[in-house]
């Protein structure tokens, strides 16, 4: 309640926006503040924004239900007079919200964000930094999802090699850029040479992860969509229903990766000529999906 009251001057003269758990000062309010701070005051302003966020982790960035924690962290990691990229207390946040940013829809922001990290950590870190590599690969990722899928494949290709070189073939950050590098070339419609290049990361992830590592897992729903495309759909099929089954039981039926692997094998049985079975399977996630919704908001 302290901190309430002590704020509550600013919003009666307008200078900041409250509400009963947060509070944003106006953007005037802040360019005045920073016009009037010293250099030595604003190094320590920053070093104790620094350790407040880098204590902060909304869990999965993944999982939807993190995203609205995930988006009010990033408001403040993003923001340009922030100046928080030199900061290595807050690498790893940072590229967790590039990771969000990227799995959220939200590719040109991820863009800019990994930009500028880039430019900084190459800087100071060199380019096979692991850092600097994940990095790397969350731009790559991003620029293949603001449609330039040649432009990223560079800096795909780039991350693989590196990985290769510093971590070893087996690596799992290397088997990553594997399977990104297996992605784009699928997205760029090459899709029997991306089937090569799947089976090798997933016979690699299955002997250094397990069957059941969602890594391993990944890469098997992505070659079932590489199956598929090229129109071998009783082996895509197959896949799909063991990727389903796997992914129920590690994660769970209402994660993102279980719900797209049923949106695949419902695709691809559609594509059999089993649309009614199809039917019955989006059918039974979609009230299975609104029986948790339900429970959700009784709880709340």
């Amino acid at each position: 309640m302290w901190p309430h009251a002590a704020l509550q001057p600013l919003s009666r003269y307008g200078l900041a926006r409250l509400d009963h758990e947060t509070f944003q000062i106006h953007r005037l309010t802040q360019a005045v503040l920073r016009d009037h701070t010293g250099p030595e005051e604003a190094e320590n302003i920053r070093r104790d924004v620094a350790t407040v966020l880098s204590s902060i982790d909304p869990g999965n960035p993944e999982v939807p239900d993190t995203w609205p924690a995930w988006a009010s962290l990033a408001s403040h990691l993003i923001a340009h007079h922030a100046v928080l990229t030199h900061r290595p207390e807050l690498r790893p946040i940072l590229l967790k919200t590039a990771f969000f940013l990227i799995r959220s829809g939200q590719p040109r922001s991820a863009l800019s964000l990994t930009a500028s990290l880039r430019k900084v950590w190459e800087s100071e870190l060199g380019q096979d930094h692991p850092d600097t590599l994940s990095c790397t690969q969350y731009f790559g990722h991003a620029t293949a999802d603001v449609g330039d899928v040649v432009g990223a494949l560079t800096y795909v290709e780039d991350t693989l090699v590196r990985r290769r070189r510093v971590l070893g073939d087996d690596h799992p950050d290397t088997l990553q850029s594997a399977n990104d590098l297996a992605a784009t070339t699928s997205r760029l419609g090459k899709y029997a040479e991306a089937r090569t290049m799947y089976e090798d990361t997933l016979r690699r992830r299955r002997h250094i992860l397990g069957d059941n590592h969602p890594n391993t897992l990944q890469s098997a729903h992505s070659l079932a969509i590489t199956l598929h495309k090229l129109r071998r759909y009783p082996e895509a099929a197959q896949v799909l229903e063991e990727v389903r089954n796997r992914l129920r039981l590690t994660l769970g039926e209402d994660h993102t990766r279980t719900l797209a692997a049923t949106e695949s094998l419902a695709n691809t049985w559609t594509a059999m000529g089993r649309r009614f079975a199809a039917q019955r399977l989006l059918t039974g996630q979609r009230k299975q999906a609104k029986r948790r919704l339900d429970r959700k908001k009784k709880r709340r």
